[in-house]
This record gives structure tokens, C-alpha cells and sequence, in this order.
């Protein structure tokens, strides 16, 4: 599994620096470390990366990050009071840019594929399912489609059309 500390360090750092297409790529970095995570990594990256400096994230960044360790281990009573405690220290801040990631990305794949309603819940086969569905939006969206479901259904009147975009034909 990736280590997720790096990733949100760094995402403190392109912060602090201010410039739009490192945070933007900081963020993209840090949520797909993230995303392939246990919620024991999550918790040891929280727990490093704010022992440092506790703004060294921002509010969005530590919800979700707590939303994914909750989602994980959702029996545990110590991560949820843990998770509700930051939660009403630093507030539900979902700034625009944590909803640009919502809609760009999580949207898609709970709407468009319906990922929420899936019933793979074995071994690896979540994050397999995941990638696939993640490699299938930036096929998409490296060929300029802003509407996932539109190209979808573009392609699969004609399936030759990732192939083309990615090069291999």
C-alpha cells in the first residue's frame, strides 16, 4: 500500500507556496494516496503530519481523510469519536476546490457508475474495480470529454475510440 505522508506533506507545502497548478497537483497526488490506503496508514499519516504543525492540512484534506479511515472501519467507536472531534474543531470545510475533486471525480464514479450499488466486496477486488473506473475518466477526460456519461455511451457505440485516444491502434 502507498504510504499517504509524503503526499500530504507535500500537499502542505504546494499550501503554503500558493501556486495553483502545484496545490492542483498536490491534491491529485495526495487523494489517489489516499484512496488505496488502509485506515491504519491514514491514521499514522494524520497523526505524523499533524503532530508537525496541525495546519499543515487543510480542513478538506483532513475529512476526507477521516471520511476514508471511517469508511473502512466503520465498527470502530475510537476512530469515529476521534474523526467527530476533529470534525467539530476544524468544521465541514469543503472549500470549492474540495468540491471541484468531489465532482470530478467521486461524482462520476458513484453516478455514472454507480460504484455505491456495486456488490464486489472481496480482497482486492474494490480497488481493482476502482482503478478501472479511474482509468476509464482519464481516458475521457485526456480526450477532452467533460461529460463522463456522455462519452460512455459515445463509446460504446464504437470501442475502438479509447484505443485511439490512448495510441496503440
Amino acid at each position: 500500500m502507498p504510504d499517504p505522508t509524503p503526499a500530504a506533506r507535500g500537499l502542505g507545502r504546494a499550501i503554503d507556496g500558493a501556486d495553483s497548478r502545484q496545490v492542483n497537483e498536490a491534491a491529485r497526488e495526495f487523494v489517489e494516496k489516499l484512496t488505496f490506503t488502509t485506515a491504519d496508514e491514514i491514521l499514522a499519516m494524520l497523526r505524523d503530519v499533524l503532530a508537525e504543525d496541525w495546519t499543515a492540512l487543510p480542513p478538506w484534506a483532513r475529512n476526507l481523510a477521516y471520511r476514508l479511515a471511517c469508511l473502512r472501519r466503520p465498527g470502530d467507536p475510537h476512530l469515529l469519536r476521534e474523526a467527530a472531534a476533529d470534525l467539530l474543531s476544524f468544521g465541514p470545510d469543503w472549500d470549492t476546490f474540495a468540491w471541484r475533486i468531489e465532482n470530478q471525480l467521486h461524482h462520476v464514479r458513484d453516478r455514472t457508475f454507480h460504484e455505491d450499488a456495486s456488490h464486489i466486496r472481496t480482497r482486492h477486488l474494490p480497488h481493482v474495480m476502482a482503478g478501472l473506473r479511474n482509468l476509464a475518466i482519464g481516458i475521457h477526460r485526456q480526450d477532452g470529454h467533460t461529460n463522463i456519461a456522455a462519452a460512455l455511451r459515445r463509446t460504446a457505440r464504437n470501442h475502438q475510440r479509447p484505443l485511439i485516444t490512448l495510441g496503440p491502434t
